[in-house]
């Protein structure tokens, strides 16, 4: 397994950031639809949730970090420039929410008058709206069911790739599984082909 992203398959890191990412999306989730997340009230659910909806912002920025340094395998052989453009579109969209989630719990807290503490080290400030009300509160659920929706199309196109088009876009990101090989039957790397 390389560190590095190959054009075969993505590489330890990339999957590492991606999983945990997705394990603590799911305990967010199911923090915020199990619990009322008062932040006046604070509480372990609360501080729980605040800092780990923190820690998927540094995720994220560390994942958009590593796809600078290391680009992600190409789109399938085959594929559709529409089908691409699409996905480009939908991964942009994760981020954009993976980022805008904390931020609006951040300002939602702040309406309600509580902190938001990242793990016990440090407190983020507290910014008053002009307006009293519930805007960022809202705002940070819909934007939180976006997500929910957003991340089954992501499986249901996992799942397509896999069983219908029967190319690598699932395993490549499983850690373990088996890398793409080329004609020689070696993986295949970002460096360019040889044309002469």
């Amino acid at each position: 397994m390389t560190i590095l992203n190959t054009s075969a398959r993505y590489g330890v890191v990339s999957q590492f950031l991606h999983w945990l990412t997705v394990a603590l999306v799911a305990l967010l989730v199911i923090g915020g639809k199990a619990g009322d997340l008062e932040p006046r009230e604070g509480g372990l659910l609360y501080s729980l949730h605040t800092s780990v909806g923190l820690l998927v912002a540094m995720l994220v920025a560390l994942r958009l970090l590593w796809r600078v340094i290391t680009p992600p395998p190409p789109a399938p052989a085959g594929q559709s420039r529409l089908a691409t453009l699409v996905a480009h579109g939908l991964h942009a969209l994760f981020y954009l929410l993976l980022l805008a989630l904390p931020l609006s719990g951040w300002l939602a807290a702040c309406e309600k008058g509580g902190t938001v503490s990242f793990f016990g080290l440090g407190t983020l400030p507290v910014w008053r709206a002009a307006w009293n009300g519930e805007f960022f509160e809202e705002m940070h659920e819909v934007l939180g069911n976006l997500l929910l929706v957003l991340v089954a199309l992501h499986v249901l196109a996992a799942l397509k790739h896999h069983f219908i088009d029967k190319d690598a876009v699932l395993s490549r990101m499983l850690p373990g599984s088996r890398p793409a090989t080329g004609p020689a039957g070696v993986e295949e790397s970002r460096a360019p082909r040889r044309t002469d």
